[in-house]
């Protein structure tokens, strides 16, 4: 006969996405999302850069819609982007109860910004101290070869981040970084198998958020 069930966390469980271009952070963040909508739980998914003023900025600058900025000014972006996206979401939310999801934060900052330097990953990591940690950061690690091979499939790439060199040297500093809570995850199998491989991952930090969790299996 199951036992009580554990009881509700008071604050929402913070989890995020992390990873290469093309690794499919973005499509299990969405999958998590759609597994955790769950009466009263109400999940929130989010990404960084945001959609707050600084996000807009930054992906205006991405777009080329704006002169570049220089490695410390663009940092400082990101840092304003954050600040008002933990003030505006993600602590509100979590401070409902509600789990937040986000496609991308902290250890994005480090492993591209760190990659083009002159900061390094450890400074931008510094930077970074005072802002909310995940709970869980599943950091999806598909391999060079097969996120080139993704991101030319979808016919979109940005010759400044999304190349050979550039995307290498980002996981360089994604191998050698380690924070709590990372999840490091092969991701070049099949989705479902990698879904379920989050799911029990975070049916272990909190058992409500995940009613039925379905064992890891290789995929």
């Amino acid at each position: 006969m199951p036992g009580p069930c554990p009881p509700r966390r008071s604050i929402g469980p913070f989890l995020a996405f992390e990873g290469l271009d093309g690794s499919g952070k973005t499509t299990q963040a969405g999958l998590l999302l759609g597994a955790l909508r769950s009466p009263g739980q109400r999940p929130l998914l989010l990404r960084e850069p945001s959609d707050g003023p600084a996000g807009r900025h930054i992906r205006e600058l991405a777009l080329g819609r704006r002169p570049p900025l220089d490695p410390a000014r663009e940092m400082a972006l990101f840092l304003e982007d954050r600040a008002w996206d933990v003030e505006n979401n993600i602590l509100p939310a979590l401070r409902a109860g509600r789990a937040v999801i986000i496609d991308r934060y902290i250890l994005s900052n480090a492993a591209y910004q760190g990659a083009r330097g002159p900061l390094s990953p450890e400074a931008v990591l510094e930077a970074n101290l005072g802002f909310p940690m995940p709970d869980l950061t599943f950091l999806l690690e598909a391999g060079l070869a097969t996120c080139l091979g993704r991101i030319a499939a979808r016919g979109q790439r940005d010759p400044n981040f999304e190349n050979e060199d550039f995307l290498g040297r980002v996981q360089a500093v994604y191998d050698r970084l380690e924070v709590p809570g990372l999840v490091r995850l092969a991701a070049a199998g099949p989705k479902d198998g990698i879904h379920r491989r989050i799911l029990s991952a975070v049916g272990r930090l909190d058992p409500s958020l995940v009613p039925d969790p379905s064992p890891a299996t290789p995929g």
